[in-house]
């Protein structure tokens, strides 16, 4: 594997951390090449040991016209769809600023020159070092040569003035971040991030170039060194002034610091004007030999870092690691994640900006003995070999690298879901798009009219709608809900188009009604042209199988209903004391009637039964259950519209329908039922709304084929869809209701671990890139495929399917686009339309 690394900067000084990453790696069979966006700095080239580093690295400035020019042109005509569009993502983002903004296109243009110099490398990824510039031209590399990128997020460009931080994580295929400390800051100021695709990896030290001396040199006085930039964040000024106070008590110290920066000729007066030249000393930069010296003599490493009044702060300082490596005893300052390598005894921390508690902690160790220093010294080598040794480090990176490592948890190309209907047709693709990092998922409509007449007229508008929305998109992978399999059909002909890939997901009625799987020939022609279908048993897999296609078996998804709704799920016991949502305020709140149970303002128990009044539904068992079980109060979901006037006109007292139901008041129906019953006439069929009691933990009645008593093993009754065998079911769950609960509590953990490892397991089916970046009408013209399209670009039909022009474009569903159910449906959401479908 090839990996092209872009970075700002290197070599540098301060970038040792890097030097050793690429040495790990190249060591473990990779081969790494660097990128430099700007060239190392004068006193850098003058240092011997990083001329090989700097002979191997390949630099992007100072520019090289005629190549700048050639990479522009080239991508501006070759790839001209792409090009403009990622010029366009970018400029449109949200920015801090002007500035930023301007700043972004330069990057932009820095980027398209890096992808045209890197597009011969033969680099299978990239990875860009600190999430600023180089972060974005990695982006930029990425989307025009259509290869995955990553990136290690440090501390300066998380906390000083960030631009893009959100676009740059999400488009990552992962990131790395120095400290856990940061993983949450970048979480909790971008909650959507996938915590999953973030890995913490502590800066790591090589163990085995740190060696301790055996015995440290008795100095005339105590001997302070600080290794850092003299730049405001590392905190110099505290510690002159930590020395100055030290001094002044009579303590024999002198402080080194080694490093330069900006601040240097400030911190010089500030060290002249106290007195403290003949104490502290500014040595500048020096090589890592000499650094290693200096560790080996010094008594205790101080770091007195602080947060920058631009908000630039450390975020795992090396220099900190390597000192204890060195076994010094360490102070600083508790900062970000500093905490997480000093750790208690193996050095000592203070507050930030405090020159009085530093120069305490410094005194404290002053004053311990040699034994209790070297004791600290011993703790400080031991936390570094545990959880910052070079070796593990590298290992666990190059695993992310092979795909070997848990972050690939989203598809990390562009990707469109389809389906042809309103959203309550749609609960598992939600949450199956949410699930995979889906960008936009699209409901279909072409309006309430029902029939055969009306039928062909619905299909053509969808179809044609269905076009319009990938060619605006250009997804290199869709996914596709079936039935009907008109819309899989048009799905495969937009791939064809565009060389793109796409996924079926298919419902049971896609594979039990023949009247989607008719013609036979065009139904094997679609599932062997997708990637694989997507079903919920192993009986529909071996259909799939047998008529040639690829089948993956994922029986449902976990639909998260307190997460996707904002609510919190109750899977106590009845009576534990727990409040829980008001379902009598939900359905009020939506003009439905209150239940008699509310209306009493009493607490019994009550039985959720999901309903739709279709066909195969047992609704007229379940009925007479009920009449036999006047204690207990049922409420049955569904339009009310669909039902026969019969049976809603016999219907035991006990028995309340509660019409169609929007979210709020489902999840709050169900989360205050004492079971949830689902039951099926069906063979194959999984139920879902078994699945949503499962997410809240809730016990399941349900009927006894071999597909639910598979899934649903545990916390379960399963009944044959008789009258006495529902009745019995409802006895024996209420009877022991506790155990019930334990175990679906258990079930539920079990099955969406099992969901994760069937989501990367289909990521891995989807791999990146799946083809090269889909050619623009002007490359297809130069190479005579096509007619030549400037009347075409000028026509209403070319502004219609693009979206550009007058009337606005119309967006997918995570870009807040309007859909013909009067209100859009948010992936990070679970909204349903009310009057749509029933419950």
């Amino acid at each position: 594997m090839k990996i092209g690394y872009i970075i700002g900067t290197y070599p540098l000084v301060t970038t040792t951390f890097i030097d050793r990453e690429v040495q790990g790696l190249r060591e473990r069979g990779m081969d790494i090449a660097i990128l430099s966006i700007r060239p190392a700095p004068p006193e850098v080239e003058q240092m011997e040991e990083y001329r090989a580093v700097r002979q191997a690295t390949t630099y992007l400035l100072p520019v090289k016209w005629g190549k700048f020019a050639a990479a522009h042109l080239y991508f501006a005509v070759l790839h001209a769809l792409t090009y403009w569009r990622l010029f366009a993502y970018l400029i449109t983002r949200p920015h801090p600023g002007l500035r930023h903004r301007f700043k972004t296109a330069l990057h932009f243009i820095e980027g398209v020159y890096a992808a045209y110099v890197l597009r011969d490398a033969g680099c299978d990824r990239f990875h860009a070092h600190f999430a600023d510039r180089a972060a974005t031209v990695a982006l930029c590399v990425s989307r025009l040569l259509g290869k995955p990128y990553s990136l290690t997020a440090h501390a300066n460009d998380l906390y000083a003035g960030p631009v893009l931080l959100f676009e740059k994580f999400k488009n990552a295929q992962f990131a790395v971040t120095v400290s856990q400390f940061n993983k949450e800051y970048i979480l909790k100021n971008h909650p959507t991030l996938d915590a999953e695709r973030i890995v913490v990896l502590h800066p790591w030290v090589n163990l085995d170039e740190f060696q301790p001396p055996a015995t440290r040199p008795q100095n005339r006085r105590f001997s302070i060194l600080s290794v850092a930039r003299l730049v405001e964040k590392k905190g110099h000024r505290y510690l002159i002034e930590a020395c100055r106070l030290l001094r002044a008590r009579g303590l024999h110290i002198e402080c080194w610091i080694v490093g330069g920066g900006p601040l240097e000729n400030e911190l010089r007066q500030v060290i002249n004007a106290e007195g403290m030249a003949d104490c502290v000393r500014l040595v500048g930069p020096q090589s890592k030999p000499e650094v290693l010296r200096r560790l080996a003599a010094a008594d205790a490493f101080v770091l007195a870092s602080v947060i920058a009044k631009d908000g630039d702060r450390d975020g795992m300082p090396v220099a900190l690691a390597e000192a204890m490596a060195m076994q010094v005893p360490v102070i600083s300052t508790n900062v970000v994640g500093i905490g997480e390598l000093v750790q208690d005894g193996a050095g000592r921390l203070v507050p930030p900006q405090d020159p009085d508690a530093l120069a305490h902690a410094i005194q404290t160790v002053y004053a311990m003995d040699h034994a209790a220093r070297a004791e600290m010294g011993r703790r400080g080598r031991a936390i570094v070999a545990a959880g910052f040794d070079v070796d593990s480090g590298i290992d666990r990176l190059a695993e992310l690298f092979r795909g070997l490592g848990s972050v690939a948890t989203t598809i990390p190309v562009r990707t469109s879901f389809i389906v042809w209907g309103p959203p309550s047709h749609g609960p598992r693709s939600q949450v199956l798009a949410r699930e995979l990092g889906i960008e936009s998922l699209h409901f279909v409509q072409a309006g309430a009219q029902r029939g055969i007449l009306s039928a062909p007229f619905r299909y053509i508008y969808q179809a044609v709608e269905t076009l319009r929305r990938l060619w605006r998109e250009r997804p290199q992978v869709v996914f596709v809900q079936s039935p009907p399999s008109l819309a899989v059909l048009t799905v495969y002909l937009y791939c064809r188009m565009a060389g793109a890939r796409y996924l079926i997901d298919a419902h049971s009625a896609a594979l039990l009604q023949r009247v989607w799987m008719s013609p036979r020939w065009l139904h094997r022609l679609l599932l062997r042209s997708a990637i694989t279908t997507m079903v919920t048993n192993e009986h529909f897999q071996a259909q799939v199988e047998a008529d040639g296609g690829h089948a993956f078996l994922l029986p449902d998804v976990p639909s998260d209903f307190g997460v996707a709704a904002n609510l919190t799920p109750y899977p106590s016991p009845v009576g534990a004391g727990s409040p829980r949502p008001s379902y009598a305020h939900q359905a009020t709140a939506q003009g439905g009637e209150t239940p008699p149970l509310q209306k009493r303002g009493v607490r019994q128990p009550y039985i959720a039964v999901v309903n739709t009044f279709q066909a195969d539904e047992p609704l007229d068992e379940i009925l007479a259950a009920t009449r036999d079980l006047p204690e207990i109060e049922f409420y049955v979901t569904g339009k009310k519209q669909n039902a026969r006037a019969d049976v809603l006109a016999l219907a035991p007292a006990n028995v309340h329908f509660t019409d169609f139901l929007a979210d709020e008041a489902y999840y709050a129906l169900l989360s205050q039922a004492d079971a949830v019953m689902c039951l099926t006439t069906r063979d194959h069929t999984m139920q879902r709304g078994a699945c949503e009691a499962l997410s809240l933990a809730k016990p399941i009645i349900t009927s006894d084929t071999d597909v639910l008593k598979t899934y649903f093993d545990r916390g379960t009754v399963h009944v044959a869809n008789r009258s006495e065998n529902i009745r019995q079911a409802i006895l024996q769950i209420r009877a022991d209701l506790a155990c019930y609960q334990r175990e679906i509590v258990e079930l539920r953990e079990d099955r969406r671990r099992e969901f994760q490892q069937k989501k990367r397991a289909l990521i891995r089916l989807t791999p990146y890139p799946l083809n090269p970046p889909p050619p623009s009408p002007v490359s297809h013209a130069l190479k005579g495929s096509i007619p030549r399209p400037p009347l075409l670009l000028a026509t209403p039909l070319r502004a219609w399917l693009t979206g550009e022009g007058g009337g606005g474009r119309e967006r997918g569903v995570r870009r807040r686009g309007q859909h013909r159910c009067q209100r859009p449906v948010p992936i990070s959401s679970w909204w349903v339309c009310r009057g749509q479908e029933p419950r």
